[in-house]
């Protein structure tokens, strides 16, 4: 299956099906009517179907709200509810996931202290695409350790060799997370080059 991206205005195909789990009682504990098992948070153990890979998870979305258009966010928690995740509006202790670019900010800050799990887009695409929950795996799954106005390779260039399809977009996308600008070729102009060999 070739990557899609929830971060793209055309959302990944998912199944058309409504929030499956009903809350039972207070924290993450479900009942599904199409099975006849009750779940508990992202429990290791148990094997989610592949469309409610999101069940039992609480997220909050914080910070994409001036980096992306609102509509954009609107997908992504439509996404959310049909694998089976629920969006909270405000921060409390049911919260599982926080959504978020930066770490820099306070309210981050906070959720890390609580050991809150703080992700990115990017780690739902992924787990979406794969319809299975896991940890971040990557650096495009963690937010950044710094803010848009402090990105530490603003004034570079960089180009990338021997990357092709998915590793080259994930490349481009962390290249442009450090605030350099990409550029498809190579030249003089060229700060840095990423190679794969």
């Amino acid at each position: 299956m070739s990557q899609q991206s929830v971060l793209s205005k055309t959302p990944v195909a998912v199944a058309s099906v409504q929030p499956p789990g009903t809350q039972q009682s207070k924290g993450t504990a479900f009942t599904v009517s199409r099975i006849s098992t009750q779940f508990y948070g992202h429990e290791p153990t148990v094997k989610l179907p592949g469309d409610l890979c999101l069940l039992g998870c609480v997220f909050i979305i914080t910070d994409y709200h001036k980096s992306k258009p609102q509509e954009t966010v609107s997908e992504w928690k439509k996404v959310i509810n049909r694998y089976g995740g629920e969006i909270e509006s405000t921060y409390g202790p049911r919260i599982t996931h926080v959504l978020c670019c930066h770490l820099t900010n306070p309210f981050v800050q906070q959720a890390i202290r609580d050991n809150k799990r703080c992700v990115t887009a990017f780690w739902l695409n992924d787990v979406v695409i794969k319809q299975q929950l896991f940890p971040p795996t990557t650096a495009l799954h963690l937010p950044l350790p710094f803010s848009d106005d402090n990105r530490p390779c603003h004034k570079m260039t960089m180009s990338v060799s021997a990357f092709e399809g998915d590793d080259r977009i994930k490349v481009k996308a962390m290249i442009e997370q450090l605030g350099a600008k990409y550029t498809g070729y190579f030249s003089k102009n060229t700060s840095v080059l990423v190679c794969k060999k």
